[in-house]
C-alpha cells in the first residue's frame, strides 16, 4: 500500500506554475492531502513550471497530462511531453520555450524507477537522513562538479535557478537530458519528491527535521517554506510504501 501526503502552494508569487500527478489525479492550485494507492503499478511527479517563461502552469499540467495518457516508458513519455508542448507552440508563437522540469518515481510492484529532467528532486528517507537520489540539471550542480562551490551553497548561489534541462516547447527535435535510477523497494520505503521551492528553503539538516513525524511533515515544511527568503511556488509529495520484507538489489543508473 502507498499512502502519499502531497502539498502544492504558490508561495509568495502571484500564480502557482507547480502541479502534482498522482497515479490518475492532476493537482494544481493550492492543495493539501492525502492519497492511498493500492495498485501494483503508480506513478507520482511533481513538476515545476519555468516562472521565466509564460504560462508556466499550462505547461506543467500538459506534460502531466501526457504522462498520465500513456503507459509508463520514460524516454517516450518525456518525446510525446515536448511533443504535446510543440504542438502549442506552433498554434501560439508567443509560448516558444515554455516548459516546466519534473522530478517522480513510478512504482512496479517491489521496484521503483527514479527520474528528473531540471532541478526538482528526489531523496529517500531512512533513520532520520534524507538521502538525494536524483541528479540536478542545473549551472549550480556543474559548479559543484568542478569544485568551485560547495553543496550547501547551491541553495542561495546566483545562479540558483539556472536549469540545464527541462522539457519545453523549443520547437526543436532535441530530446532533454533526463537521469533515471532503478532500485529495489524495501518493505518499508519513504520517498520525498519536490520542486526546488522546497530545498532551496533550507538546510538538509532542517529539512530532515520535518520528517520525524510524517503525519505534520507537510505543515513543517510548509511554515520552512514561508519563513525562509524563497519566492518560489513549492510543491512536495511524500510516499509511504508498505511491502512485504524484500532485499534490497544493486541500483541501476543513468544520466
Amino acid at each position: 500500500m502507498i499512502t502519499a501526503h502531497y502539498i502544492t502552494n504558490q508561495g509568495r508569487r502571484k500564480n502557482n506554475e507547480d502541479a502534482i500527478l498522482l497515479c490518475n489525479e492532476i493537482i494544481t492550485n493550492n492543495s493539501v492531502g492525502i492519497k492511498t494507492v493500492e495498485e501494483n503499478q503508480a506513478l507520482f511527479i511533481v513538476a515545476d513550471g519555468m516562472g521565466g517563461y509564460n504560462r508556466g502552469e499550462y505547461a506543467s499540467w500538459l506534460i502531466l497530462n501526457s504522462f498520465k495518457e500513456s503507459d509508463f516508458n520514460l524516454e517516450i513519455n518525456i518525446k510525446q511531453a515536448k511533443e504535446k508542448l510543440d504542438q502549442e507552440v506552433k498554434k501560439d508563437k508567443t509560448l516558444l520555450n515554455f516548459g516546466a522540469v519534473i522530478a517522480g518515481i513510478f512504482i512496479d510492484h517491489n521496484r521503483a524507477t527514479i527520474f528528473n529532467c531540471g532541478d526538482s528532486r528526489v531523496y529517500r528517507y531512512n533513520s532520520g537522513f534524507l538521502e538525494q537520489l536524483s541528479y540536478d540539471h542545473s549551472i549550480v550542480q556543474q559548479l559543484v562538479e568542478l569544485g568551485e562551490i560547495e553543496l550547501k551553497e547551491m541553495r542561495k548561489h546566483p545562479k540558483k535557478n539556472m536549469v540545464t534541462s527541462a522539457i519545453c516547447g523549443d520547437l526543436t527535435n532535441e530530446l532533454p537530458l533526463f537521469y533515471s535510477k532503478e532500485i529495489n523497494l524495501k518493505a518499508n520505503t519513504i520517498f520525498f519528491i519536490c520542486s526546488d521551492g522546497i530545498w532551496e528553503s533550507g538546510d538538509i539538516e532542517e529539512i530532515e527535521t520535518c520528517f520525524l513525524d510524517l503525519n505534520s511533515c507537510l505543515e513543517c515544511l510548509e511554515k520552512l517554506v514561508l519563513k525562509s527568503d524563497v519566492e518560489d511556488n513549492f510543491s512536495g509529495v511524500v510516499l509511504e510504501i508498505k511491502l512485504g520484507n524484500r532485499e534490497n538489489l544493486d541500483s541501476k543508473d543513468k544520466k
